[in-house]
């Protein structure tokens, strides 16, 4: 097949992750990849396959309702240039006018629900054009069935859900005994991820815990506010803004706790990445209620409330105490990577496409005798 890809770029994030994923693993198997940039095409953060076509579809014009329908021609210039089969888009706003592209060109398009639909996007009014325009997509990739289930009958109908692909797991695991006494986090440093909640449980328990120090991986607009934060709480020795390390995932397997402190979530890869190499893993309750996808609070982590400090401090506090307790969630954590094994989702990936491909033809021919 001919697989076009949309995303607005490649930069640091869970959604692009994934999307590095899926263009590489579907290039190996000989499918011809493209892959559309619409926002930014100058600094792809993931690697690629040299089989992975990169395309610059970016527009220099503001503001950026202006670009949309620039947008439009050019992604239904490119897929008929490029003889597509199926496009493949994440994230809302790429979303709405790809769906607006192929149906002009006459192309299966199928998109892919990143967040939580409640509350991303923020603008109401945009929500509903996408709850509109979700209805003429031919089909729909949810990460959760909380997510699903926002979506009316004839949205949801057509749609599949397929977890994220991991291809993080390690076959040699740090025994927990061996590992450093970090407690660690890997996001981008924004509201929805609510960091400072994190930095506040670890303040409240900081001084029963003196050997623990907390590392925080990532970038974003409030890396300033977190500076401060730890420095208002005296603990510039204790908690390190660490920024983006291209290993990082190595950092995580060789601490002890790792920390997922988000307001709200799709499915985090993160987390998922951290059980899959065994480190005792802590998480917010968080909508889309993904994280229960991923940990049985108790027996392969710990689920907590979102913005509960108290409740956070205590489970931290709880695992750092307990290394038997650290040492039975990593075992029980790290069965979660059969779950997002790369070549299992891949596999689904191919069938629900072939599916949608399939189910239109068969609309197609339908219309055609009546």
């Amino acid at each position: 097949m001919n697989i076009a890809f949309v995303i607005p770029s490649m930069l640091r994030g869970g959604a692009e992750r994934a999307m590095s994923i899926l263009c590489n693993e579907f290039a190996r198997k000989g499918d011809v990849v493209f892959l559309y940039l619409t926002e930014i095409a100058d600094n792809v953060e993931y690697p690629l396959v040299d089989d992975v076509n990169l395309v610059d579809l970016t527009v220099n014009l503001e503001p950026y309702i202006r670009k949309i329908p620039i947008f439009i021609k050019k992604i239904k210039k490119r897929i008929k240039e490029d003889n597509i089969d199926v496009v493949v888009s994440f994230i809302t706003r790429t979303n709405i006018y790809s769906i607006i592209a192929c149906k002009l060109a006459a192309v299966p398009i199928i998109v892919s629900e990143r967040n939580n639909p409640y509350l991303i996007p923020g603008n109401s009014k945009l929500r509903t054009l996408r709850n509109f325009l979700y209805k003429y997509a031919d089909g729909i990739v949810f990460q959760t069935s909380y997510a699903q289930n926002y979506y009316c009958g004839k949205i949801s109908g057509k749609s599949s859900i397929i977890m994220n692909p991991i291809t993080a797991y390690k076959k040699d695991l740090i025994p927990i005994k061996g590992r450093d006494n970090i407690i660690i986090t890997a996001c981008r440093l924004e509201p929805q991820k609510n960091v400072a909640l994190l930095i506040k449980a670890f303040a409240k328990i900081s001084s029963q815990i003196p050997d623990y120090n907390l590392h925080i991986y990532g970038r974003g607009s409030l890396r300033r506010d977190l500076e401060n934060l730890i420095n208002s709480f005296q603990l510039g020795g204790r908690v390190f803004l660490m920024g983006v390390d291209e290993n990082v995932i190595d950092k995580v397997a060789n601490a002890k706790i790792f920390v997922l402190s988000s307001d709200f979530e799709g499915l985090s890869n993160s987390l998922a990445e951290a059980l899959s190499v065994g480190t005792a893993c802590i998480a917010t309750d968080s909508p889309t209620y993904g994280n229960r996808n991923l940990i049985v609070d108790g027996k392969s982590g710990f689920i907590v409330p979102v913005g509960e400090i108290d409740m956070l401090a205590e489970k931290i506090l709880e695992l750092v105490t307990n290394e038997n307790l650290m040492t039975s969630f990593s075992k029980e954590g790290v069965k979660v990577a059969e779950k997002v094994d790369t070549s299992k989702v891949i596999n689904k990936w191919c069938k629900y496409m072939k599916e949608t491909i399939e189910r239109i033809k068969l609309k197609d021919v339908n219309k055609d005798k009546i």
